[in-house]
Order: structure tokens, then sequence, then C-alpha cells
């Protein structure tokens, strides 16, 4: 049958039969009666990415074939990469769940804003886009709840997240001396922007794989 042949187009969910096999950006508009079409960004979904699509921007629409789209009232596309790729939204803001179901990620992968701070994406959070949102995002393996850290040159496993002063103490098990005793911590190979540097009682630092802690003891006399 001839109908089984059209194009199908799919516009923020909802399926659209097409006759023609290449469309405008100002057509595929009006197939959803997005009007005046210029008052709406285009983003057609593509394979892990998507771009924008302008009104007299011609999209092929193959037939028995199926082109997915989302529109957003509005007058500007928000760019921004994800591994390498180019994105680009219709809004200031995307939400970890859809950004993650576009770019084809597996559940045991996260979304990282900042691969030198180590910032993760929270399930089901909210991306910034706009001029202080982010421009380029990351996907990393989900990793492991603890880490494994050195502390006076033996390996220790410790959760993920901060360690305080008195916990790095704890794990270098020293001998006491007699008397009043004075502990001083330092470590290295930490996390950006402060990797190394020392922790005094009350305080607390962003444990990472592989950080190492250094820790003293000695006598107030």
């Amino acid at each position: 049958m001839a109908g089984q042949e059209n194009g199908h187009v799919r516009i923020n969910g909802v399926d659209y039969e097409v006759n023609d096999d290449l469309l405008s950006g100002r057509e595929i508009r009006a197939t959803a009666s997005l009007d005046p079409a210029s008052a709406y960004v285009l983003i057609e979904l593509r394979d892990r990415g998507t771009v924008s699509i302008g009104l007299d921007e011609k999209v092929p629409v193959p037939k028995g074939g199926s082109v997915s789209f989302r529109a957003f009232e509005g007058d500007r596309a928000y760019a921004f990469t994800f591994d390498e790729r180019g994105f680009e939204w219709g809004e200031d803001t995307i939400a970890e769940a859809e950004l993650r179901a576009l770019a084809g990620l597996q559940d045991d992968e996260d979304i990282v804003l900042d691969r030198e701070r180590d910032e993760t994406v929270p399930r089901g959070g909210m991306i910034a886009l706009g001029p202080k949102g982010v421009e380029a995002l990351y996907s990393r393996k989900v990793e492991p709840k603890q880490v494994e850290i050195f502390v006076n040159g033996r390996a220790k496993m410790v959760d993920r997240g901060p360690i305080s002063f008195e916990a790095v103490v704890a794990l270098a098990n020293l001998p006491t001396p007699p008397g009043e005793t004075i502990y001083t911590v330092s470590y290295r190979k930490g996390s950006e922007p402060k990797p190394e540097g020392s922790l005094v009682a009350g305080q607390s630092v962003r444990v990472r794989k592989g950080m190492v802690f250094n820790v003293t003891a000695t006598n107030r006399s």
C-alpha cells in the first residue's frame, strides 16, 4: 500500500505521517501546528547527537522511516559537547535522564560535568546549559563505592567522599607516645584544585583513588 511507504516525523513524542521525503524546517514545524514557525526552536534527535534545524533547512525523511525532533518555544539553541560529540538544545537546562537517553548511556555510566573536579551529575538531576552553564560533558563508568588510599605507606579502603583528619589519624594506627600527643596529617595526589596539602583537627578532604596520606605523632613536652 502506498501509505505504508510514507515517512514519519515524530515531534515531542507525537508521530506524524508525511508524504514528502525532503522537508524544510518550516514544513516540519507546520506539521505539528507550531505557529508562527519562527517562534520555535526545532532540534533533530540524531544517533547520539542533536542539531538545531533552521526554517529553510532541509531534512531527509526516508520512505517507511522516521525522524525524531524536539520543539521548544523560543528563539535560540544552546550548544554543548558530550564525549566530544556536538549537541544542541532548545532550553537552557536539560534533564540528566533525557541526555542519558539521547547519548545512549548504559546504567553503569555516569555523566560528569568536569573531569578535573570530579563533578558527577546526580541521577534525575538537571544540567544548566545557559551562559553560566556547562559547555562540555563526559561519560564515565560508575566507580565503586570505596577507593584505595595509602596511609603511611599502607593501603586502606575507604568510602568515597570526604575523609576527616580524625579518620585519617585512626587509619594510621600509630603508637601513642606518653604525654600529650600532637598529630600532623599531610596528603598528596588529591583532587584539583588542591592536590596536596595538610589537615588539622576538624578539617576534611575529598578522597580519590591512589591518594597518599602521611601521619606523624609527636609528644608535646
